[in-house]
Protein backbone atom coordinates (compact mmCIF):
# COMPACT_ATOMS: atom_id res chain seq x y z
CA UNK A 1 0.00 0.00 0.00
CA UNK A 2 1.32 3.43 -1.04
CA UNK A 3 1.48 5.74 2.04
CA UNK A 4 0.25 9.18 1.64
CA UNK A 5 3.01 11.89 0.77
CA UNK A 6 3.06 14.38 3.74
CA UNK A 7 4.48 18.11 3.16
CA UNK A 8 5.70 19.90 6.60
CA UNK A 9 6.21 23.56 6.39
CA UNK A 10 7.35 25.54 9.36
CA UNK A 11 7.08 28.73 11.04
CA UNK A 12 9.18 30.10 14.03
CA UNK A 13 12.16 29.32 15.75
CA UNK A 14 15.49 26.91 15.57
CA UNK A 15 13.27 24.58 17.96
CA UNK A 16 10.26 24.28 15.41
CA UNK A 17 12.91 23.53 12.62
CA UNK A 18 14.42 20.64 15.26
CA UNK A 19 10.75 19.50 15.83
CA UNK A 20 10.07 19.57 12.40
CA UNK A 21 12.87 17.18 11.54
CA UNK A 22 11.60 15.03 13.91
CA UNK A 23 8.45 14.50 12.79
CA UNK A 24 9.99 13.92 8.94
CA UNK A 25 12.09 11.50 10.71
CA UNK A 26 9.13 9.63 12.64
CA UNK A 27 7.26 9.66 9.15
CA UNK A 28 9.62 8.34 6.90
CA UNK A 29 10.39 5.33 9.16
CA UNK A 30 6.80 4.39 9.17
CA UNK A 31 6.89 4.40 5.43
CA UNK A 32 5.18 7.75 4.46
CA UNK A 33 7.19 10.25 1.85
CA UNK A 34 8.06 13.34 3.51
CA UNK A 35 9.18 16.77 2.11
CA UNK A 36 10.10 19.77 4.36
CA UNK A 37 9.28 23.72 3.58
CA UNK A 38 9.97 26.83 5.46
CA UNK A 39 6.75 29.57 5.50
CA UNK A 40 8.57 31.10 1.94
CA UNK A 41 8.25 28.19 -0.30
CA UNK A 42 5.82 28.04 -3.02
CA UNK A 43 2.71 26.23 -2.20
CA UNK A 44 2.90 22.35 -3.38
CA UNK A 45 0.55 19.18 -3.68
CA UNK A 46 0.85 16.78 -0.83
CA UNK A 47 -1.76 14.31 0.70
CA UNK A 48 -1.36 15.75 4.15
CA UNK A 49 -0.21 19.05 4.76
CA UNK A 50 1.59 19.32 8.33
CA UNK A 51 2.03 23.03 9.72
CA UNK A 52 4.45 23.52 12.32
CA UNK A 53 3.26 26.98 13.91
CA UNK A 54 4.78 29.22 16.20
CA UNK A 55 2.54 31.61 18.48
CA UNK A 56 5.38 33.67 19.80
CA UNK A 57 4.00 36.42 17.32
CA UNK A 58 0.75 37.17 16.29
CA UNK A 59 2.37 37.66 12.90
CA UNK A 60 3.00 34.40 12.82
CA UNK A 61 -0.05 32.66 13.59
CA UNK A 62 -1.79 34.87 10.93
CA UNK A 63 0.41 33.92 7.91
CA UNK A 64 0.08 30.00 9.56
CA UNK A 65 -3.59 30.24 8.85
CA UNK A 66 -3.10 32.16 5.98
CA UNK A 67 -0.88 29.43 4.44
CA UNK A 68 -3.91 26.97 6.01
CA UNK A 69 -6.57 29.16 3.94
CA UNK A 70 -4.52 28.65 0.72
CA UNK A 71 -3.71 25.09 0.81
CA UNK A 72 -7.46 24.54 1.84
CA UNK A 73 -8.75 26.17 -1.36
CA UNK A 74 -7.00 23.84 -3.76
CA UNK A 75 -9.03 21.75 -6.02
CA UNK A 76 -8.15 18.68 -4.06
CA UNK A 77 -6.94 20.11 -0.72
CA UNK A 78 -4.98 17.83 1.62
CA UNK A 79 -5.50 16.54 4.83
CA UNK A 80 -4.18 19.64 6.74
CA UNK A 81 -2.62 19.04 10.59
CA UNK A 82 -1.47 22.02 12.69
CA UNK A 83 1.14 20.88 15.03
CA UNK A 84 3.02 22.95 17.20
CA UNK A 85 2.59 25.61 19.28
CA UNK A 86 -0.79 27.10 18.28
CA UNK A 87 -1.67 23.78 18.77
CA UNK A 88 -0.84 23.39 22.14
CA UNK A 89 -2.20 26.99 22.93
CA UNK A 90 -4.96 27.29 20.53
CA UNK A 91 -6.85 24.15 19.96
CA UNK A 92 -10.46 24.85 21.46
CA UNK A 93 -10.82 28.13 19.71
CA UNK A 94 -9.52 26.89 16.57
CA UNK A 95 -11.37 23.53 16.15
CA UNK A 96 -14.66 25.37 15.60
CA UNK A 97 -12.99 28.12 13.47
CA UNK A 98 -11.15 26.67 11.25
CA UNK A 99 -12.61 23.20 9.78
CA UNK A 100 -9.91 23.38 7.21
CA UNK A 101 -7.47 21.07 9.95
CA UNK A 102 -8.09 17.94 10.82
CA UNK A 103 -5.91 17.37 13.61
CA UNK A 104 -3.49 19.51 16.29
CA UNK A 105 -1.00 17.93 17.62
CA UNK A 106 1.15 19.63 20.60
CA UNK A 107 4.89 19.92 20.59
CA UNK A 108 4.71 16.83 23.18
CA UNK A 109 2.64 14.74 20.93
CA UNK A 110 4.82 14.05 17.59
CA UNK A 111 5.82 10.55 18.36
CA UNK A 112 2.58 10.30 17.26
CA UNK A 113 1.80 11.08 13.98
CA UNK A 114 1.49 7.63 12.17
CA UNK A 115 -1.30 6.80 14.94
CA UNK A 116 -2.92 10.13 13.93
CA UNK A 117 -1.87 10.14 10.12
CA UNK A 118 -3.21 5.96 10.04
CA UNK A 119 -6.70 6.43 11.58
CA UNK A 120 -7.46 10.01 9.35
CA UNK A 121 -10.51 8.89 8.50
CA UNK A 122 -12.29 8.27 11.17
CA UNK A 123 -12.79 11.84 12.38
CA UNK A 124 -10.96 15.35 13.87
CA UNK A 125 -8.66 14.57 16.92
CA UNK A 126 -6.64 16.76 18.87
CA UNK A 127 -3.88 15.70 21.14
CA UNK A 128 -2.05 18.58 23.12
CA UNK A 129 -1.20 16.74 25.92
CA UNK A 130 0.91 18.33 29.14
CA UNK A 131 4.86 17.18 29.19
CA UNK A 132 5.76 14.80 31.65
CA UNK A 133 9.64 14.49 32.49
CA UNK A 134 10.85 11.34 31.71
CA UNK A 135 8.64 10.06 29.33
CA UNK A 136 10.66 7.91 26.76
CA UNK A 137 9.55 9.90 23.41
CA UNK A 138 9.90 13.70 25.44
CA UNK A 139 13.90 13.90 23.43
CA UNK A 140 13.24 12.14 20.15
CA UNK A 141 17.13 11.92 18.88
CA UNK A 142 18.17 12.56 15.46
CA UNK A 143 17.57 9.41 12.39
CA UNK A 144 20.56 7.77 11.15
CA UNK A 145 19.33 9.28 8.12
CA UNK A 146 20.31 12.13 8.59
CA UNK A 147 22.01 14.71 5.96
CA UNK A 148 23.76 17.69 5.81
CA UNK A 149 27.22 18.96 7.50
CA UNK A 150 24.75 20.92 10.74
CA UNK A 151 21.99 19.36 13.12
CA UNK A 152 20.28 20.53 16.15
CA UNK A 153 19.93 18.86 19.21
CA UNK A 154 17.71 19.47 21.66
CA UNK A 155 19.47 19.47 25.22
CA UNK A 156 16.33 20.51 27.22
CA UNK A 157 12.76 21.69 26.42
CA UNK A 158 10.33 23.65 28.45
CA UNK A 159 10.50 26.72 30.72
CA UNK A 160 9.90 28.21 33.77
CA UNK A 161 10.44 32.02 33.51
CA UNK A 162 6.83 32.94 32.73
CA UNK A 163 8.39 36.38 31.26
CA UNK A 164 5.04 38.82 30.70
CA UNK A 165 4.82 38.94 27.10
CA UNK A 166 5.84 35.12 26.48
CA UNK A 167 3.30 31.90 25.58
CA UNK A 168 6.55 29.40 25.47
CA UNK A 169 5.75 27.97 28.82
CA UNK A 170 2.47 27.76 27.91
CA UNK A 171 3.17 25.96 24.77
CA UNK A 172 5.61 24.00 25.74
CA UNK A 173 5.36 23.37 29.67
CA UNK A 174 7.62 23.46 32.43
CA UNK A 175 11.65 23.11 31.66
CA UNK A 176 13.05 19.42 31.78
CA UNK A 177 16.53 18.40 30.82
CA UNK A 178 18.06 15.64 28.62
CA UNK A 179 20.54 13.15 30.08
CA UNK A 180 24.34 14.38 29.02
CA UNK A 181 25.07 10.84 28.01
CA UNK A 182 22.01 10.52 25.65
CA UNK A 183 23.23 14.34 24.28
CA UNK A 184 26.77 13.01 23.64
CA UNK A 185 25.57 9.72 21.82
CA UNK A 186 23.37 11.75 19.54
CA UNK A 187 26.19 14.39 18.69
CA UNK A 188 28.60 11.17 18.11
CA UNK A 189 26.21 9.33 15.79
CA UNK A 190 25.79 12.21 13.82
CA UNK A 191 29.43 13.23 13.53
CA UNK A 192 29.99 9.58 12.29
CA UNK A 193 27.66 10.14 9.72
CA UNK A 194 29.77 13.38 8.78
CA UNK A 195 28.08 16.15 10.64
CA UNK A 196 30.44 18.81 11.54
CA UNK A 197 28.26 21.41 13.16
CA UNK A 198 26.41 20.85 16.08
CA UNK A 199 23.64 23.41 17.49
CA UNK A 200 22.62 23.10 21.12
CA UNK A 201 18.88 23.60 21.87
CA UNK A 202 16.76 25.05 24.50
CA UNK A 203 14.41 27.78 25.38
CA UNK A 204 16.88 28.56 28.16
CA UNK A 205 19.75 26.26 27.32
CA UNK A 206 21.56 28.20 30.77
CA UNK A 207 19.07 26.70 32.93
CA UNK A 208 20.28 23.33 31.98
CA UNK A 209 20.57 20.31 34.91
CA UNK A 210 22.64 17.31 34.53
CA UNK A 211 24.04 15.35 37.29
CA UNK A 212 27.66 13.96 37.99
CA UNK A 213 30.51 15.99 36.17
CA UNK A 214 27.86 16.83 33.70
CA UNK A 215 26.11 19.02 36.41
CA UNK A 216 25.36 22.56 34.43
CA UNK A 217 25.56 23.79 30.98
CA UNK A 218 28.99 25.01 31.17
CA UNK A 219 29.87 21.25 31.59
CA UNK A 220 27.66 20.10 28.88
CA UNK A 221 29.33 22.07 26.50
CA UNK A 222 32.92 21.13 27.26
CA UNK A 223 31.48 17.16 27.52
CA UNK A 224 30.17 17.44 23.58
CA UNK A 225 32.94 19.91 22.29
CA UNK A 226 34.88 16.47 22.93
CA UNK A 227 33.23 14.45 20.43
CA UNK A 228 35.60 13.17 18.18
CA UNK A 229 35.28 15.15 14.68
CA UNK A 230 32.82 17.93 15.80
CA UNK A 231 34.25 21.05 14.46
CA UNK A 232 32.24 23.40 15.52
CA UNK A 233 29.44 23.64 19.10
CA UNK A 234 26.95 26.04 18.46
CA UNK A 235 23.94 26.68 21.03
CA UNK A 236 20.90 28.85 21.88
CA UNK A 237 18.82 30.39 23.41
CA UNK A 238 20.73 32.05 26.89
CA UNK A 239 18.97 34.14 29.53
CA UNK A 240 20.89 36.69 30.95
CA UNK A 241 19.60 36.30 34.04
CA UNK A 242 21.39 32.46 33.66
CA UNK A 243 24.53 33.97 31.85
CA UNK A 244 27.61 32.77 33.95
CA UNK A 245 31.09 33.44 33.69
CA UNK A 246 31.85 29.56 33.29
CA UNK A 247 29.81 29.09 30.19
CA UNK A 248 31.58 32.30 28.73
CA UNK A 249 35.17 31.01 29.79
CA UNK A 250 33.94 27.44 27.88
CA UNK A 251 33.68 30.00 24.88
CA UNK A 252 36.53 31.25 25.33
CA UNK A 253 38.63 28.14 26.45
CA UNK A 254 37.40 25.38 23.91
CA UNK A 255 38.40 25.83 19.84
CA UNK A 256 35.40 23.96 18.56
CA UNK A 257 32.52 25.78 20.59
CA UNK A 258 32.23 28.62 18.18
CA UNK A 259 32.71 32.62 19.73
CA UNK A 260 29.31 33.64 19.29
CA UNK A 261 26.69 34.22 21.65
CA UNK A 262 22.53 35.02 21.49
CA UNK A 263 21.63 37.08 24.18
CA UNK A 264 18.22 38.57 24.18
CA UNK A 265 17.84 41.89 26.07
CA UNK A 266 14.64 42.33 25.32
CA UNK A 267 14.36 46.38 26.82
CA UNK A 268 17.23 49.07 27.55
CA UNK A 269 14.36 50.26 30.55
CA UNK A 270 14.83 48.91 34.13
CA UNK A 271 11.33 49.71 34.33
CA UNK A 272 10.34 47.63 31.29
CA UNK A 273 12.59 45.18 32.09
CA UNK A 274 11.06 44.82 35.47
CA UNK A 275 7.63 44.64 33.94
CA UNK A 276 8.49 42.19 31.74
CA UNK A 277 9.38 39.70 34.45
CA UNK A 278 13.19 39.56 32.81
CA UNK A 279 14.98 38.93 36.19
CA UNK A 280 18.06 41.16 35.23
CA UNK A 281 18.49 44.97 35.43
CA UNK A 282 20.31 46.84 32.66
CA UNK A 283 23.39 47.67 34.49
CA UNK A 284 23.71 43.91 34.96
CA UNK A 285 23.00 42.95 31.37
CA UNK A 286 25.76 45.92 30.38
CA UNK A 287 27.91 44.17 33.06
CA UNK A 288 27.87 40.87 31.28
CA UNK A 289 28.49 42.30 28.49
CA UNK A 290 31.60 43.61 29.75
CA UNK A 291 32.38 39.94 31.17
CA UNK A 292 31.84 38.63 27.66
CA UNK A 293 34.25 40.66 26.09
CA UNK A 294 37.03 40.66 28.40
CA UNK A 295 36.79 36.35 27.82
CA UNK A 296 36.40 36.79 23.99
CA UNK A 297 36.78 40.00 22.76
CA UNK A 298 35.72 39.33 19.63
CA UNK A 299 32.61 37.49 20.19
CA UNK A 300 29.71 37.67 17.80
CA UNK A 301 26.84 38.82 19.74
CA UNK A 302 23.55 39.17 18.73
CA UNK A 303 19.78 39.57 20.92
CA UNK A 304 16.81 40.22 20.95
CA UNK A 305 14.28 43.27 21.46
CA UNK A 306 10.75 44.03 21.82
CA UNK A 307 9.62 47.52 21.69
CA UNK A 308 5.87 49.08 22.33
CA UNK A 309 5.60 46.93 25.79
CA UNK A 310 2.53 47.69 28.00
CA UNK A 311 3.91 51.01 29.61
CA UNK A 312 6.52 51.77 27.73
CA UNK A 313 7.08 55.52 27.69
CA UNK A 314 9.09 57.55 25.27
CA UNK A 315 11.78 57.80 27.37
CA UNK A 316 12.00 54.03 28.21
CA UNK A 317 12.17 53.25 24.38
CA UNK A 318 14.98 55.80 24.32
CA UNK A 319 17.12 54.01 27.04
CA UNK A 320 16.38 50.84 25.00
CA UNK A 321 17.49 53.01 22.18
CA UNK A 322 20.63 53.95 23.83
CA UNK A 323 21.23 50.35 25.05
CA UNK A 324 21.79 48.78 21.63
CA UNK A 325 24.18 51.93 20.67
CA UNK A 326 26.38 50.65 23.50
CA UNK A 327 26.34 47.22 23.01
CA UNK A 328 27.57 46.93 19.26
CA UNK A 329 26.05 44.29 18.92
CA UNK A 330 26.99 41.94 15.48
CA UNK A 331 23.42 42.02 14.55
CA UNK A 332 19.79 41.82 15.86
CA UNK A 333 16.24 40.82 16.34
CA UNK A 334 13.44 43.17 16.37
CA UNK A 335 9.80 42.74 17.10
CA UNK A 336 6.89 44.87 18.15
CA UNK A 337 4.75 43.50 20.82
CA UNK A 338 1.55 41.87 20.34
CA UNK A 339 -1.07 40.51 23.21
CA UNK A 340 -0.55 36.65 23.67
CA UNK A 341 -2.62 34.26 25.19
CA UNK A 342 -2.89 33.41 28.74
CA UNK A 343 0.06 35.60 29.38
CA UNK A 344 0.63 38.41 32.04
CA UNK A 345 0.88 41.08 29.86
CA UNK A 346 -2.34 39.86 28.10
CA UNK A 347 -4.22 41.42 30.89
CA UNK A 348 -2.91 44.84 30.75
CA UNK A 349 -3.53 47.46 28.21
CA UNK A 350 -1.69 47.66 24.72
CA UNK A 351 -1.47 51.41 24.91
CA UNK A 352 1.84 52.16 22.49
CA UNK A 353 -0.48 52.52 19.05
CA UNK A 354 0.80 50.35 16.26
CA UNK A 355 2.15 53.71 14.35
CA UNK A 356 4.32 54.36 17.19
CA UNK A 357 5.56 50.16 17.84
CA UNK A 358 6.18 50.04 13.57
CA UNK A 359 8.40 53.76 14.64
CA UNK A 360 10.19 52.49 17.26
CA UNK A 361 10.98 49.22 15.23
CA UNK A 362 12.22 50.94 12.01
CA UNK A 363 14.70 53.32 14.47
CA UNK A 364 16.08 50.63 16.27
CA UNK A 365 16.72 48.56 12.94
CA UNK A 366 18.50 51.98 11.70
CA UNK A 367 20.88 52.35 14.75
CA UNK A 368 21.72 48.45 14.50
CA UNK A 369 22.36 49.00 10.61
CA UNK A 370 25.30 50.67 11.42
CA UNK A 371 26.74 48.84 14.08
CA UNK A 372 26.17 45.53 11.83
CA UNK A 373 27.83 47.45 8.71
CA UNK A 374 30.59 48.99 10.92
CA UNK A 375 31.34 44.98 12.18
CA UNK A 376 30.43 43.61 8.47
CA UNK A 377 33.44 45.97 7.13
CA UNK A 378 35.96 44.34 10.08
CA UNK A 379 35.78 41.16 7.93
CA UNK A 380 36.85 42.68 4.52
CA UNK A 381 40.53 41.66 3.75
CA UNK A 382 40.18 38.96 6.28
CA UNK A 383 41.02 35.07 5.61
CA UNK A 384 38.54 33.58 8.01
CA UNK A 385 37.17 29.78 8.09
CA UNK A 386 33.95 29.11 6.22
CA UNK A 387 31.62 25.79 6.85
CA UNK A 388 30.38 25.07 3.37
CA UNK A 389 26.54 24.45 3.32
CA UNK A 390 25.93 24.09 -0.89
CA UNK A 391 25.21 25.99 -3.74
CA UNK A 392 23.79 29.14 -3.36
CA UNK A 393 19.99 29.89 -3.62
CA UNK A 394 20.37 33.32 -5.48
CA UNK A 395 23.54 31.63 -7.87
CA UNK A 396 23.87 28.18 -8.26
CA UNK A 397 27.61 29.31 -9.96
CA UNK A 398 28.75 29.93 -6.38
CA UNK A 399 28.90 28.28 -3.35
CA UNK A 400 27.71 28.92 0.19
CA UNK A 401 29.30 28.99 3.71
CA UNK A 402 29.12 30.20 6.90
CA UNK A 403 31.87 31.76 9.71
CA UNK A 404 32.51 31.28 13.01
CA UNK A 405 30.04 34.06 13.85
CA UNK A 406 27.40 32.84 11.39
CA UNK A 407 27.57 35.21 8.78
CA UNK A 408 26.62 33.97 5.34
CA UNK A 409 29.57 33.77 2.64
CA UNK A 410 29.35 33.13 -0.94
CA UNK A 411 32.37 32.04 -3.28
CA UNK A 412 33.26 30.06 -6.38
CA UNK A 413 35.37 26.61 -5.40
CA UNK A 414 34.56 23.15 -6.46
CA UNK A 415 33.88 22.02 -3.00
CA UNK A 416 32.08 19.34 -1.29
CA UNK A 417 29.39 20.41 1.84
CA UNK A 418 30.01 20.02 5.10
CA UNK A 419 34.12 21.15 4.22
CA UNK A 420 35.91 23.31 6.44
CA UNK A 421 37.68 25.74 4.33
CA UNK A 422 39.65 29.29 4.03
CA UNK A 423 38.19 31.79 2.86
CA UNK A 424 39.61 35.47 1.74
CA UNK A 425 36.40 38.19 2.68
CA UNK A 426 36.94 40.55 -1.09
CA UNK A 427 33.54 42.06 -0.82
CA UNK A 428 30.96 42.61 1.90
CA UNK A 429 26.72 43.01 1.88
CA UNK A 430 23.92 44.27 3.45
CA UNK A 431 23.46 40.72 5.33
CA UNK A 432 26.53 38.45 3.26
CA UNK A 433 30.06 38.59 2.39
CA UNK A 434 31.74 37.57 -0.76
CA UNK A 435 34.87 35.93 -0.73
CA UNK A 436 37.79 33.88 -2.97
CA UNK A 437 38.70 30.23 -1.47
CA UNK A 438 42.16 30.13 -0.29
CA UNK A 439 44.58 27.20 -1.74
CA UNK A 440 47.58 26.09 0.68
Amino acid sequence: MNLPHVQIITFGCQMNVCDSERMAEILQAAGYTVSLGGEDDAVGSADVLIVNTCSVRAKAEQKALSLIGTYAKQENPPLIVMAGCMAQVHQRELLGKVTAVSHFVGPNDYYRLPELLGGSLKGRKVWTNEPQCGEAHDFIPAACSHTGPSAFVTVMKGCDNFCAYCVVPYARGPERSRPAQDIYDEVKRLTEQGVQEVSLLGQNVNSYKGSGSVATFADLLRYVAEVPGLKRLRFMTSHPKDLSADIVKAIADVPNICKALHLPVQAGSNKVLKAMGRGYTREHYLDLLQMIRSYVPDIALTTDILVGFPGESESDFLETASLVELADYTDLFVFAYSPRPHTKAAELVDDVPQKEKVARLTKIVEIQNIHSQKHMEKLLGKELKVLVEGPSKSDKSLITGRTEGNKLVHFSADVKPGSLVTVKITAIGTHSLRGELCHG
